[in-house]
């Protein structure tokens, strides 16, 4: 759906639309060699029906807050094709870097958009996480409360020490230590997340952590803390349905990058690049 949406929107792009024309014309002068006569020319007519025009109408609508008359709507679209297909006759623009670039941002998307997928079976996404398990493992993760102390103090970790000997008396958790702007309390959260907070030195004290009670002092980015684990939860494989959507835009995306590699494949067999 992603990349539908940005096809819809790259295919809106007036810029676009020279650009194809461009090239279309180029093409097909490459292919004769001659300029064929307006009669014959597919570009000389400005085709539209009621459904395009309706369209042109809800655009500006959008756009002003009001609808235009249909006849007026119409008619500033029709300058602009009318300068755009002039520019592309006349050769402007011709060797423009930005509409190269629009033509193949365009082919890129198109060729993803262009790829149709029946929906995988059970036995499909069960062989992806089988063959992935270490992407989708749910990693082990700790839940904590902690007592911080600031690295303001004079001697934070000397002050937590003597903490955890009030702990261990049977002192509140909340008498001790200095606020924490994150709380005191976290859920569980896996080794890197707790190290994205406090950092890695903090996460690997934590995850070494045995017990129940209070830690010996932990230094963090923060200051010092003493820690207790209040939940842990160990790594596991999970079972198809907890990770079902997340496989499946694994595979979609696996099976796009497929077709569209085959597909640049077949190009490259149709286009030779040639010294000359």
């Amino acid at each position: 759906m992603a990349t539908e949406s940005k096809l819809r929107a790259v295919v809106r792009e007036p810029l676009l639309h020279f650009a194809v024309i461009a090239a279309a014309v180029f093409a097909a002068d490459r292919a004769f060699g001659v300029e064929a006569p307006a009669a014959q020319d597919p570009y000389a007519q400005i085709v539209v029906d009621d459904a395009f025009v309706d369209g042109l109408v809800e655009q500006e609508r959008l756009a002003a807050g009001s609808a235009p008359a249909r006849d007026e709507a119409l008619a500033r679209w029709a300058r602009e094709e009318r300068l755009a297909r002039e520019a592309v006759r006349l050769g402007l623009g011709a060797h423009d870097p930005i509409l190269r670039r629009r033509l193949v941002q365009l082919a890129e998307l198109w060729l993803e958009a262009s790829v149709a997928l029946d929906e995988p079976s059970d036995e499909t996404l069960a062989f992806v996480l089988e063959r992935d398990a270490t992407r989708y493992a749910i990693p082990d993760a700790r839940a904590i409360e902690h007592v911080y102390f600031a690295r303001r103090r004079a001697d934070p970790a000397a002050d937590a020490e003597g903490a955890r000997a009030a702990l261990d008396d049977g002192a509140p958790v909340a008498a001790l230590g200095d606020p924490f702007l994150l709380g005191a309390r976290f859920p569980l959260r896996t080794r890197a997340e707790l190290a994205g907070s406090f950092g890695e030195a903090f996460a690997a004290a934590v995850f070494a952590l045995e017990g129940e009670g209070f830690s010996a002092p932990i230094e963090s980015s923060y200051g010092v803390h003493l820690v207790r684990v209040t939940e842990r939860r160990a790594a596991r494989r999970p079972a198809l349905d907890e990770v079902r959507a997340r496989v499946r835009a694994d595979w979609r995306e696996e099976q796009t990058r497929a077709h569209v590699r085959a597909a640049e494949d077949a190009l490259r067999a149709r286009y030779e690049v040639v010294w000359r």
